[in-house]
């Protein structure tokens, strides 16, 4: 492989996962370059990477692609279609070059199994539009994977929590809720762990084809909300049966799956140790 492209990286999508993983990288003698939806948007501007228009530089788009040793792709589907494969599919045909790439996806293509555990021998069976719209771009990576013979590798990620994205502000304004549903069951990641879980499979990036992404304690929202509030020493938010909610349709979708997602074939393959095992630990180092 062209030395010129060990140590570069694409993005498509610098949201939240891929600008934390970039920070973990920089240090470690990676470039990147990232798409962005447009130009206009001068937030992009202070991350020290370089951006690319979605929709208007696709030659540019595609060099990088050709040049680069990794791309982790983190815009979800729209309806059944990815615009990642839609726009640059064929770039990936020429893509010998790629030594890892990544498909950010999620474990709502598992489906509802009652609080039962689940894992990558698990059938997926989806039950929302936005896990089945996750499970049928899996399955067109998947056949490029094939075709083109590339090490494209699904990651099934859970709710994602880290600074900025947790319930500890909305705590301390009063306006955090504690939603009940019986027997619901969420699974979380802290995004370091995320993180350093991707960085270390770009190191290593033959190893599966799919993982799951999740802490080792799958709990309720209940548990996770009330711990939160424990720690800030504040009185726990109001509780309130799913049904008298009002909660949009998009958050309803959320509390449509319960299921234990075991992450046990990631550990193993790639020897990772938890820095944040369970939510206590996350929640205490954001505190």
């Amino acid at each position: 492989m062209d030395s010129s492209i060990e140590n570069k990286i694409f993005f498509f999508g610098f949201g939240y996962t891929a600008k934390y993983l970039y920070e973990i990288m920089k240090p470690n003698g990676w470039l990147g370059s990232a798409s962005i939806r447009s130009r206009k948007n001068k937030t992009f501007r202070e991350d020290k990477i370089e951006y690319f228009d979605f929709f208007e530089e696709q030659c540019k788009i595609e060099e990088q692609i050709l040049s680069s040793k990794a791309v982790l792709i983190s815009i979800p589907p729209s309806g059944k279609c990815d615009p990642v494969l839609e726009k640059y599919g064929e770039a990936f045909k020429e893509a010998g070059n790629l030594g890892w790439v990544g498909y950010l996806s999620s474990t709502s293509v598992y489906g509802n199994f009652n609080g039962k555990w689940v894992s990558e021998d698990t059938n997926p069976l989806p039950t929302t539009t936005l896990g089945q719209n996750r499970l049928f771009a899996e399955r067109k990576w998947e056949k490029v994977a094939d075709r083109y013979n590339l090490p494209i590798i699904r990651f099934r990620i859970s709710g994602i929590y880290g600074p900025d994205r947790n319930p500890l502000e909305r705590i301390k304004k009063r306006t955090q809720r504690i939603i009940l549903k019986e027997n619901q069951i969420f699974n979380r990641v802290h995004i370091d762990d995320l993180c350093k879980i991707l960085y270390r499979s770009i190191n290593s990036p033959r190893l599966g084809r799919v993982y799951n992404i999740a802490d080792n304690e799958p709990s309720t929202s209940e548990e996770f909300i009330s711990e939160a509030a424990r720690l800030l020493s504040y009185s726990e938010p109001e509780r309130v049966n799913i049904s008298d909610a009002n909660l949009s349709e998009m958050a309803l979708s959320f509390y449509a799956d319960s299921k234990r997602v075991s992450n046990k074939k990631i550990v193993k393959d790639l020897g990772y140790t938890f820095k944040y095992p369970s939510f206590k630990e996350g929640l205490k180092s954001l505190v």
